[in-house]
């Protein structure tokens, strides 16, 4: 078992009532209230200082993290620099209305985590579960169940629920960083940021590595997350990521240290528990000549596409240009696809150019590196500290 320095914050921590009338009652005698409180005033005429976006009381912030609704308030929590120590905490204000805003002690402390990154939270019946990435030693799980969300626990005896390295020091097949959380039918689900390998390139691209656990301590690593990403630029990383709902859709959101936020609009495959993000129709060129094989749907990752599309899209860069969109040369273009996003590509022959997106003019989809082939370039070359 993996033995942790001992990291304890600087900064006070207290326990706290789990009424809401109590609770009240014991902030305002609170000493970080009156620190906060006190910071907050010295701000109050500064012309800079925004009046209508949530800002920190008391020296700086970084990511907001874990936006939840809990018995009749929204609770927003924060990247905090207490003066203290200037390690991340987890900063805490919680609201009626989401624009009206009160300060709430420090919610989560390091140790034994160096720092408390991102991370988000997920609202039970009965107690709010928050998953964050704590550096130097994994993913952790902290829960609170208070009507004020003041008091939280980190569960599996302090310990992060996914470690950051294998105990024996090989390899691990995915990254452990900035994770979120679901829950489908009996299971937890979290998703890690991280990046695999373009090999073509030698560069990194974002991937999201997905995670299952039936009591949020023992967590099985399933695969990554995203079956056909073609819009991320190679150099992009899955940092910081959020996935729920929209409609009869699926989104997921995440920021890429290069490139900035960015989100990803797909069909979520219960079955195979992935996101796919390619959407097809019938091919707008002809099939290709005899002895030219497209990618056709039943070689499609998910293999659910056979009546709507021959073409499997992959997206290598930002950069193809393609002179002739129809054309059955393989070293120009193979196939274009008509999808619901609206990218003109130069000399598209389709009556709608607006409509018409064009796939790889590189190489043959055939010949594109696997998952597997990703994943073994991936572990033999980067470094576990390499990606932070």
């Amino acid at each position: 078992m993996q033995i942790y320095p001992d990291r304890e914050s600087k900064v006070p921590k207290y326990s706290y009532p789990s009424i809401f009338s109590d609770q009240i009652k014991a902030l305002e005698k609170d000493e970080i209230i009156k620190r906060l409180n006190a910071s907050r005033n010295i701000y109050k005429d500064d012309p800079f200082r925004p009046n209508f976006h949530y800002v920190n009381p008391e020296n700086t912030l970084n990511d907001p993290n874990g936006l939840c609704f809990w018995k009749g308030y929204w609770h927003l929590f924060y990247q905090a620099y207490p003066p203290e120590d200037t390690r991340q905490h987890w900063g805490h204000a919680y609201s009626k209305d989401l624009v009206h805003w009160e300060d709430l002690p420090y919610a989560i402390y390091p140790n034994p985590e160096e720092a408390c990154f991102s991370g988000a939270t997920y609202v039970e019946d009965n107690k709010v579960i928050a998953i964050y990435h704590g550096t130097k030693v994994g993913n952790m799980i902290a829960i609170s169940n208070d009507d004020l969300l003041l008091n939280w626990e980190k569960i599996n005896d302090n310990r992060p629920v996914i470690d950051i390295q294998s105990e024996d020091g090989s390899k691990l097949p995915y990254r452990v960083f900035d994770p979120c959380i679901w829950k489908k039918d009996n299971y937890y689900y979290s998703l890690s940021g991280g990046t695999l390998p373009h090999l073509s390139s030698g560069r990194r691209r974002r991937a999201n590595f997905l995670f299952k656990s039936e009591d949020l301590i023992n967590w099985e690593y399933l695969h990554p997350f995203i079956e056909g990403d073609n819009f991320t630029k190679i150099g992009d990383d899955g940092a910081c990521p959020y996935f729920w709902p929209l409609e009869d859709r699926y989104i997921l959101y995440f920021f890429s240290h290069m490139s900035g936020g960015q989100a990803l609009l797909g069909d979520y495959d219960k079955d195979s528990d992935k996101l796919n993000n390619y959407i097809c129709e019938k091919p707008l060129v002809k099939k290709p000549a005899a002895g030219k094989q497209p990618a056709t749907s039943k070689q499609s990752p998910s293999g659910k596409q056979e009546d709507k599309c021959y073409y499997y899209l992959t997206l290598h860069d930002n950069n193809i240009s393609c002179n002739n969109p129809n054309s059955d040369d393989e070293n120009k273009c193979y196939f274009n696809q008509k999808t619901d996003i609206s990218t003109k590509i130069e000399g598209c022959k389709d009556d709608d150019p607006k409509k018409c997106r064009i796939g790889s003019c590189k190489e043959h989809p055939k010949t594109q590196p696997t998952h597997e082939e990703n994943n073994q370039a991936y572990f033999s070359t980067i470094d576990d500290e390499e990606y932070k």
